[in-house]
């Protein structure tokens, strides 16, 4: 009796092509679409389940992982950890360390970017609203 070998041992993981480069204000085309680079480059800051929640939070003023935690119930410390420290890497919020015996951190908009976030987030809210009142959202 000869077994055949399992196929699932061929499977090769798809990876992510890297996003060609180009100037700012160009278009850039794939398969699916042409969009603008700088709009694509926030939307991939931004994007993730939880990254939106937290940046409304820290909008209130800075917040340590713990107000986090509370507020946003449902991502466990492990997930917050990891956005506010993809969050941290692309500029966007800054980690503050206060500790004197007792660890003490908090986040906070960079100061460069706080009024273009809050704009953002603004804008992302008002777009929301828009469509749940217009009853076209099907998710």
């Amino acid at each position: 009796m000869t077994r055949k070998k399992s196929v699932s041992a061929a499977r090769i993981p798809l990876r992510a092509q890297p996003a060609p480069t180009l100037r700012i204000g160009e278009l850039m085309v794939d398969d699916h679409s042409i969009y603008c680079r700088g709009a694509s480059r926030a939307v991939d800051l931004l994007r993730g389940k939880w990254r939106i929640q937290i940046l409304c939070t820290i909008r209130v003023g800075p917040v340590r992982l713990g107000l986090l935690a509370r507020q946003i119930p449902s991502a466990s410390k492990k997930v917050l950890t990891a956005n506010l420290r993809v969050l941290e890497l692309s500029g966007i919020i800054v980690r503050r360390d206060l500790s004197d015996k007792v660890r003490h951190v908090e986040y906070n908009f960079a100061e460069a970017l706080r009024p273009s976030i809050t704009s953002i987030l603004d804008h992302l809210g008002k777009f929301g609203e828009d469509h749940l009142a217009q009853g076209d959202v099907q998710l």
